[in-house]
């Protein structure tokens, strides 16, 4: 997606290499394919997930979707971790290293599935479902081994490509505009294949690909690396080098506690409710702080931008929190109440998930080619509006879903164009706050807190996913996929849930672009 670049940072003050290919640099293309396959495994692991939760591992839908939850939010919590080590200590081209291979372990043991649950009724007519501990442990293990191997390799892979170019090549923005490309093949190309196979042959090989896509992106880094020519080495091999606190040096010692941190996250993905107490302390002490920081280390200017760049963040919270739906409660409808047949081919759930980012591929050269005309006319809207539109574009997918679903045949199943539809409004609205979020934060902050405000970013992403699956328990059914409502009424109850979220986004849209004169005013200039 257009927000998976969250970890630019400034070009080195270094000569951009004479290897060039296709007029740029040809490390940016080692970078695009691991990045591409890094991304095709994890959303080939995404596509899956919640079904493999419902539909072989039989939790109830609101366990699912709680521990589904947990995973994304985690995700994106420990990157900002990982990018601090790596700053400090073990530089971008080791962390990508042993992030890639914690993430090939995680694979591996989800490419196993163990023992299948035995369900049986009680005497009294309960369902009582049996889950082998051993296959249950293998599964919690594995996706923590993902999660702390995302840690270290989201935060570095595409710092390392603003690193290619000097900071006023004009090839920079081109290259991350390629760059991007990259992780939407990789998305689409993992619904398309990871979601397929997984559904259609079994959960072990849909996830096996998706660990081998994992595999082929660390081979392609590591043998590319002479096209990279020393870019994402430690910032000083003293640092390393050095003897930490437990005796050994502080490399070993940070691979050390990182395998001791997988024990830690493995304990809290089991108890999902603890992500909820670690969201509301993150939220409470970065908003103390920042505005703490702002009204007190700040010149009034600085500090109205600051304070602005929350209002900014808060949006993308929400937006986040709309478009995480996808992976579950729009994948559960999308499963249970969707006709998948399309010209006489039967799609599965978890592919459906791969067309924002076919979508994105096809539609972005039209947008950058409309934003630059824009530009030249003077009548490119300011960021706040386009983030307005975002929630607006957003709101309107889903109430036009709610239509459908309330003008459904009377069957229950719901045209599989609805679902297209729909997710091209995730698309557009997704270009409208994607590729300007980041930026326009860059530039509301003050370059002395500018590390911690992308982290605050990174987080918000984080908070919007849990946020997420919170929303999306309105949907779960209390039991292991029974129906305790008749289908009409589930389909009713998805009916209002995607209105309820319709009705939000556009207000919020709405009350935000009612801000966008107070906004223009605190940014002092910067559009």
């Amino acid at each position: 997606m257009v927000n998976e670049i969250m970890s630019e940072q400034p070009a080195l003050k270094r000569p951009v290499t004479s290897e060039l290919l296709w007029g740029h640099p040809k490390g940016l293309y080692i970078l695009f394919l691991t990045e591409m396959w890094e991304r095709f495994s994890y959303y080939g692991m995404r596509a899956l997930l919640i079904f493999y939760l419902t539909q072989y591992l039989l939790f109830s839908d609101s366990q699912s979707i709680a521990i589904y939850g947990a995973y994304t939010a985690l995700i994106y919590i420990t990157p900002v971790i990982g990018g601090i080590i790596s700053d400090r200590y073990l530089g971008s081209t080791k962390s990508v290293i042993w992030g890639g291979l914690l993430m090939i372990l995680g694979h591996i043991g989800m490419a196993f599935e163990g023992v299948p649950p035995v369900e049986s009724v009680s005497e009294i007519g309960e369902i009582i479902i049996l889950r082998n501990n051993f296959t249950l442990q293998a599964f919690f293990i594995s996706i923590t081994f993902l999660i702390v191997g995302v840690g270290f390799f989201k935060a570095n892979i595409s710092t390392m490509v603003g690193q290619l170019y000097l900071e006023d090549d004009f090839r920079r923005d081109e290259g991350f505009t390629i760059f991007f490309w990259g992780i939407n093949i990789g998305a689409f190309l993992a619904a398309a294949i990871c979601g397929y196979v997984g559904q259609r042959f079994g959960w072990g090989y849909g996830f096996g690909i998706a660990g081998i896509g994992m595999a082929v992106g660390l081979g392609i880094f590591i043998y590319g690396q002479k096209h990279l020519h020393g870019i994402g080495a430690p910032p000083t091999s003293s640092r390393i080098e050095a003897k930490s606190f437990i005796g050994i040096n502080v490399e070993n010692s940070i691979y050390l506690g990182s395998i001791f941190s997988v024990a830690i996250i493995w304990k809290i993905v089991q108890h999902a409710q603890l992500i909820s107490y670690a969201v509301f302390i993150t939220v409470i002490i970065a908003l103390s702080w920042t505005v703490f920081y702002a009204c007190t280390r700040c010149e009034p200017r600085d500090r109205d931008r600051m304070l602005i760049a929350l209002v900014f963040m808060t949006t993308w919270v929400i937006f986040v929190a709309l478009f995480e739906q996808m992976g579950s409660s729009l994948n559960l409808f999308t499963d249970r109440f969707v006709n998948l047949n399309l010209f006489g081919f039967e799609f599965m759930a978890s592919q459906v998930q791969g067309l924002p980012s076919l979508f994105l591929l096809l539609i972005t050269p039209f947008f950058f080619r409309l934003w630059s005309i824009l530009d030249r006319h003077r009548l490119n809207p300011p960021s706040a509006v386009k983030f307005a539109l975002a929630l607006i574009i957003m709101g309107l997918g889903y109430y036009i879903l709610s239509l459908a679903i309330d003008s459904n045949d009377g069957t229950g199943n719901i045209n599989l164009g609805w679902i297209i539809l729909i997710y091209l409004f995730f698309a557009v609205s997704d270009l409208f706050i994607g590729p300007i979020g980041l930026s326009v934060v860059t530039k509301l902050s003050v370059a002395r807190a500018l590390g911690f405000m992308m982290g605050l970013w990174m987080l918000s992403v984080a908070i919007g996913s849990y946020l997420a699956s919170s929303a999306a328990q309105y949907v779960a059914l209390d039991g292991s996929g029974e129906m305790i409502y008749s289908r009409g009424e589930q389909l009713e109850r998805f009916g209002d849930f995607f209105a309820y979220l319709s009705y939000g986004s556009l207000g919020l849209g709405l009350f935000f672009l009612l801000l966008v004169p107070l906004i223009k005013k605190a940014m002092h200039g910067i559009k």
